[in-house]
């Protein structure tokens, strides 16, 4: 591992004391993605965490001052962690394991109207652009941007919870955390039909890559767009299961944004097996879904 700079040890342990305020945090946590050796030195600090701790509680100074005048018991007990996990390629799986963005599929449905039912806290909620929601004499009863945040409220609670490994849905979108920057890809093998690539899009390759945070995969279920014309609310369906498929696997891919995704790796290979495989090779947590045709 390649020797740190002062000022970059420093910010490590902020970072790991939780001590680096936003946007320094999302900054750094980039360029963790970016630089193994740092990303390799934040690891070892966080394995040794305890040990700190009790160092401190023992000494009864302050926590911070105290992991710095560590650094030399740190890097000992980094290197007898680098001896442990002697071969290379399996170190570099826990990594990126570790640093693997929790995921969740979510069915999803062809119209809005089914979408908002399931939600009581949304019921009768009618708001202008989903003409489906409304009968000929039944105006909006709330304004697009109110719905648009009580309905982001309800997409954002699947964010870390528990999801089936497998259900039945015609549609299914994905809600990502990423605790850095990542790559993601999304592919589908129905039990009939050809492998699809659900993400990123045919034409939007770059869209591989995720920012820190959460995302939900195709994108949002309700957008709110405000023109000239007012604001409105559009609906999005998410990704399709085709229909005669009888079942999709669905195999999410994600690894830190470190390098540029090879162009062969973009498309889905013949089987299940064969791409968790290859995807695996190439460095990346895999995870599969299964869903049922209704």
């Amino acid at each position: 591992m390649k020797q740190l700079g002062d000022d970059d040890i420093l910010l490590a342990a902020a970072f790991v004391d939780g001590d680096l305020p936003e946007p320094q945090r999302a900054r750094f946590e980039l360029r963790l993605a970016a630089e193994p050796d740092l990303a390799e030195h934040v690891e070892h600090l966080l394995q040794t965490d305890e040990l700190v701790r009790r160092h401190t509680r023992r000494e009864g100074a302050d926590r911070r001052h105290s992991r710095l005048r560590l650094l030399p018991t740190l890097a000992v007990a980094a290197a007898a962690i680098a001896a442990i996990f002697a071969v290379r390629a399996f170190l570099v799986d826990e990594r990126l394991s570790a640093r693997s963005i929790d995921v969740a599929l979510v069915p999803s449905f062809e119209s809005a109207l089914e979408w908002i039912a399931r939600d009581p806290a949304l019921a009768g909620q009618l708001p202008p652009g989903l003409d489906e929601l409304r009968g000929a004499n039944d105006p909006p009863n709330v304004d697009a941007h109110t719905f648009h945040e009580a309905v982001s409220r309800s997409e954002s609670r699947a964010f870390g919870a528990a999801t089936p490994a497998e259900t039945t849905a015609a549609f299914f979108s994905l809600t990502a955390r990423a605790p850095v920057a990542s790559t993601v890809l999304v592919f589908g093998f129905p039990k009939e039909g050809a492998p699809l690539r659900y993400w990123p899009a045919i034409d939007d390759a770059d869209a591989s890559r995720i920012a820190a945070g959460d995302h939900v995969l195709p994108g949002a279920s309700f957008r709110l767009v405000d023109d000239p014309r007012g604001a409105r609310i559009e609906y999005q369906r998410g990704f399709l299961v085709p229909i005669g498929a009888e079942r999709v696997d669905v195999v999410i891919a994600s690894r830190p944004a470190v390098a540029a995704v090879d162009a062969a790796l973009l498309e889905p290979a013949s089987d299940v097996g064969t791409e968790v495989d290859r995807l695996r090779a190439a460095g990346f947590a895999t995870v599969v879904f299964i869903v049922d045709e209704p």
